[in-house]
């Protein structure tokens, strides 16, 4: 099956697209922006979650999959979900979700906590894009 919603690309570009936010941010707002950082990722979790149950309810079989022209010399960029590695995402996503909330307060004696906000959530969906 085709994602015609890009929920699979939407999982992975949120919490990249979030990171600047949380480095512009994160001197003002402090241990707050772990609040921020955590948006981004909720929303991924509930994506991943989505399609999860979309697999495992009967509504998707096979695969869901994701094509975007990318460099030409190299090939298409190509997302692939499936009910194994959906599982992998799903996991990655929660335990995200949950180490962010975490370092909430385990971080906020730390100087710069916008910096590693911004990298954890560059990390995430790094992750994330890997297992699909």
């Amino acid at each position: 099956m085709i994602d015609y919603n890009n929920l699979l690309l939407q999982s992975i570009v949120v919490p990249i697209a979030f990171s600047p936010i949380c480095l512009a941010i994160g001197k003002t707002y402090r241990k707050n922006t772990g609040w921020i950082a955590f948006i981004p990722l909720l929303y991924s979790l509930s994506v991943l979650t989505y399609i999860a149950y979309s697999f495992f309810n009967g509504s998707v079989s096979g695969t869901l999959s994701a094509s975007y022209a990318w460099v030409p010399a190299i090939g298409d960029f190509v997302l692939l979900a499936d009910g194994i590695n959906i599982l992998v995402a799903v996991t990655i996503a929660l335990l995200s979700c949950l180490i962010v909330i975490y370092s909430i307060a385990y971080m906020e004696h730390e100087e710069n906590l916008g910096a590693y906000f911004a990298l954890y959530l560059l990390y995430s969906g790094s992750m994330i894009g890997a297992v699909l």
